[in-house]
This record gives structure tokens, C-alpha cells and sequence, in this order.
């Protein structure tokens, strides 16, 4: 165990071989208190610092808000542009809907001018007249009956002029 007594070391394991270390606490901690200059230009230096900060942590918060404002906007945006392809892809069932009952008009069309093509095996005008009238009957039929019955009508006329050019 060290002891200090009359301001000497006793005691310590250096007393065993004849040196007794004397420690002065003034040269000992100078270099710690050379470090530390309480002055008023380091409480200044403070003062600013401490405004940098301040003035870093508005600067971060404005920024945040900032980011914050843009992430609601493209939201809102992505909202809307989501809403506009609701209302434009509303009436796809309907035009494929009326594509498909196209699609079958042109089908029936498309059977009757291939019947209408039975004008040229016709022997006599009046057997291919015949045929026109047939095929314009079941024009009739058709969802679009007006304008296959004139398509129809246009088409046999001139297979007939082709077959019978004289009649």
C-alpha cells in the first residue's frame, strides 16, 4: 500500500529500491488545462456553432417538408392518371361487346357474297336473277339488312354483266 506522507511517497514498491518519485499535480495536469482556453472568443466560437446547427437542423427539416409536399403531389397525380384510365377503360366490355357483333355481321356478309357467287354457274339470266333474289332475301335477315341488301344487290348485278354481258 502507498501512502503519502510529509508530501513523499512510503510505501510503493519504488521505496523498496531507494527511489521515491515525487509527483508535482500542476505539471502534470498543465497540458489538459492548455487544451481547454476559456476565453471569450471560444464562447463565441460556441455561440456560433450552435447557430450552424440550428440553422442545419431547419434547413433539414424544411427539406423533409419539402420531399413530403412532392411525395403527396405524384400521389395526387398517380391518383388522378389512375381515375382517367378508370373512366376511359369504363366502356371496353361495350365495344367488345359491339366488335363481336361486328365480327358477326361481317361473317354473315362475307356467307352471303360467297352465295351470291352461285350467279356464275347460273346457266340463264333468269336462274341467276333467281340466285340475286334468293341471296338479297336472306339479306334481309342480316342485323344490317339495308346496306347488305344494296352491298348485295351492287355485287350481282355486275357478276350478272360478267356472266350474260349481252343481257
Amino acid at each position: 500500500m502507498v501512502e503519502i506522507i510529509d508530501g513523499k511517497y512510503r510505501g510503493g514498491k519504488m521505496e523498496k529500491f531507494g527511489i521515491i518519485p515525487k509527483i508535482n499535480i500542476e505539471s502534470a495536469l498543465k497540458p489538459a488545462f492548455q487544451k481547454l482556453d476559456y476565453n471569450k472568443t471560444s464562447l463565441a466560437n460556441v455561440g456560433e456553432m450552435l447557430d450552424r446547427i440550428n440553422r442545419l437542423k431547419e434547413m433539414e427539416r424544411q427539406e423533409q417538408e419539402l420531399k413530403q409536399q412532392q411525395k403527396e403531389q405524384r400521389e395526387m397525380q398517380l391518383n388522378e392518371m389512375i381515375q382517367q384510365i378508370v373512366a376511359n377503360t369504363a366502356y371496353l366490355p361495350e365495344m367488345v361487346g359491339l366488335i363481336r357483333k361486328n365480327n358477326e355481321i361481317n361473317e354473315e356478309m362475307l356467307g352471303l357474297f360467297q352465295e351470291m357467287t352461285e350467279v356464275l354457274k347460273a346457266q340463264t339470266v333468269e336462274e341467276a336473277e333467281g340466285i340475286v333474289k334468293t341471296v338479297v332475301g336472306k339479306a334481309q335477315e342480316t342485323n344490317d339488312a339495308l346496306d347488305a341488301m344494296s352491298g348485295l344487290l351492287s355485287y350481282g348485278k355486275l357478276l350478272i354483266k360478267l356472266m350474260f354481258p349481252e343481257s
